[in-house]
């Protein structure tokens, strides 16, 4: 059956390819982006040259910024805080310009709005300016 010398089964030859007879040809395709440069690696062109058009970024105008306006905010003192258990209504206790007002959230006196009222400090805004004032 076999060939006894090199213990290889004989079998039949369709089973089998005869790898020197097969000729196959393969190509490279390096369309992949280099991750070094970060462009394409494409195949080197034949010499024509494309025309490319250079686009110049429009520049932004140039908004001069807004000049800081130094407040004295001790024309504003916080006095407290009182709430009402029942409703859970905070209100608090200003002095505005040596004037008492009681005030909540998001009210406003004159130019000065409320933000927020907590125990020990009130959150303001005046002239576009945000602070935060404690007792």
């Amino acid at each position: 059956m076999g060939d006894e010398e090199t213990g290889i089964p004989e079998t039949s030859s369709s089973k089998y390819i005869d790898l020197d007879s097969v000729t196959e040809k393969y190509a490279l395709i390096a369309s992949y982006r280099d991750p070094f440069l970060g462009k394409s690696a494409g195949v080197k062109s034949s010499g024509l040259a494309r025309k490319t058009s250079v686009v110049k970024p429009v520049p932004k105008p140039v908004t001069p910024p807004k000049p800081v306006v130094y407040i004295d905010w001790s024309f504003i003192q916080y006095n407290g805080l009182i709430s009402n258990k029942g409703t859970a209504k905070l209100i608090g206790l200003l002095k505005i310009k040596d004037e008492d007002h009681i005030v909540s959230t998001n009210t406003s006196i004159g130019d000065v709005k409320i933000t927020f009222l907590s125990k020990d400090s009130v959150g303001v805004i005046y002239q576009e300016q945000k602070k935060m004032i404690g007792r």
